[in-house]
């Protein structure tokens, strides 16, 4: 019997217009102007980074890689932070840095991670609402005056395993066999998960497990999108590089014929969905996980 079968049983600048006492030197044209070319040059950059990671796959892998450290960020922005400073791993504004003491560098103020924030709401010409978006400058924790020492929490397997159950949208039930000797397998038509557990090493199993759960959480609305198989592939290496599992055996060969043919804006609407997923997935995660470090209530002493 397998022992995992029970678990499945100080303010440095402002991006904002000046202030009022500041506007008889300000030109509200220029200003608007300068916004439209950071905007200009990110749209860019955006087209440019999209195009290497839908033609390369090892750029598709290294944009896994920065969206797995950075899951709450759109697919776009993860690829923008890819393409300035891809060994990223802790990204803030200047405000966010501040509230937690730590000051950038002086002579990294001119190095800023240019991502993309919505903005507001205008009418299309051709009808219609659009959002419009501005560019937001974020700094890497390797960019601060004093070394910070990273945020480091090392999971077994076990507990991986059980924050997994908990965020699987459907159940997860275990079989001593599956076709083709698989470690696990989502049906569509029980909206289950039937998972092997016999004979497979703990990595074997939350990569397998990490793979159908994505195919389930994309399966939500019975009509699981194109390319579903791959996408749910790239969610389960992206969640093992996340929590520490060994993700040497992934190979992306595919994804240049997959993505490579298409527009900019159509890749990032594909990449959006492993991203979704990915995020949605992780949140649960760690709410198990969290629920699960804190520590049991005690009874009142009398």
């Amino acid at each position: 019997m397998s022992e995992f079968n029970d678990i499945f049983n100080s303010k440095q600048e402002s991006e904002s217009p000046p202030a009022q006492s500041d506007k008889q030197d300000f030109n509200k044209e220029e200003w608007a102007e300068k916004k439209k070319a950071e905007r200009d040059r990110v749209y860019a950059m955006s087209d440019e980074i999209t195009a290497q990671v839908a033609a390369d796959p090892a750029k598709f892998r290294q944009y896994l890689d920065t969206q797995s450290r950075f899951n709450r960020y759109t697919a776009a922005n993860a690829m923008l932070v890819m393409a300035q400073r891809p060994e990223a791993t802790r990204l803030g504004n200047l405000d966010y840095w501040k509230q937690a003491q730590i000051y950038i560098k002086k002579d990294e103020l001119k190095n800023p991670v240019l991502i993309m924030e919505p903005g507001g709401k205008f009418e299309r010409d051709s009808g219609g609402i659009g959002t419009s978006y501005n560019v937001r400058k974020v700094y890497d924790v390797s960019q601060a005056q004093r070394e910070v020492k990273p945020k480091t929490s090392t999971l077994n397997e076990r507990t991986i395993m059980l924050a997994l159950k908990a965020a699987s949208p459907v159940p997860i039930t275990v079989v001593k066999t599956l076709p083709d000797d698989r470690g696990a397998m989502y049906d569509a038509k029980t909206k289950s998960i039937q998972l092997r557990t016999e004979g497979l090493s703990g990595g074997d199993i939350i990569r397998s497990l990490t793979r159908e759960i994505a195919m389930a959480e994309m399966s939500r609305d019975g009509n699981p999108s194109q390319n579903a198989a791959f996408k749910a592939y790239a969610v389960s290496y992206a969640l093992c590089q996340k929590y520490g599992v060994d993700v040497s055996g992934y190979s992306f060969d595919r994804s240049a014929e997959i993505l490579g043919s298409r527009e900019p804006q159509e890749v990032r609407r594909e990449l959006s969905d492993i991203r979704n997923a990915v995020a949605d997935v992780a949140g649960r995660m760690k709410t198990a996980l969290d629920q699960g470090r804190k520590p049991p209530n005690q009874e009142a002493r009398g």
